[in-house]
């Protein structure tokens, strides 16, 4: 395994998701997605607790959607002997698929969500996907 490679891969989907979270929230706010959701089911992100929710959100989307599917990515493209653009982006559409739309299609069945929010988020969770899967099988190679 190309350690370095993993390493630099890794930083380039780091950035990659941390200048696409950004536009999702603002996307968020202009398309008004958190409009029609119950009070109180929205964190309330406020002076006070702002940090330590955004120290929260940036570690859970690193480690969960770029470093563990980034270590996997590496052991199953060494086993294959393959990589690539197309390889990285149907793996991470891959994990885009098991892990981020059954709690996005069961969460409106179990609270009151508005179906925009369900939607703006599946399809910006898909691009965030596909975009860190491009980078990383770009810069990941096998060999």
């Amino acid at each position: 395994m190309a350690i370095g490679w993993l390493v630099l891969a890794l930083v380039a989907g780091v950035v990659v998701l941390n200048i696409l979270g950004p536009l999702r929230g603002m996307s968020e706010k202009r398309m008004g997605v958190y409009d029609d959701m119950l009070p109180g089911m929205a964190v309330e992100v406020t002076p006070d607790n702002m940090r330590a929710w955004l120290v929260r959100m940036t570690v859970a989307a690193v480690v969960l959607e770029v470093l563990v599917p980034g270590v996997i990515y590496a052991l199953l493209a060494e086993e294959l002997g393959r990589s690539g653009i197309l390889a990285g982006i149907l793996f991470w559409g891959g994990a885009w698929l098991v892990g981020s739309v059954p709690p996005m299609v069961f969460e409106p069945m179990q609270l009151h969500v508005p179906r925009r929010f369900v939607l703006h988020n599946m399809v910006w969770s898909l691009l965030i996907y596909v975009i860190i899967g491009a980078v990383g099988g770009a810069i990941y190679p096998v060999g």
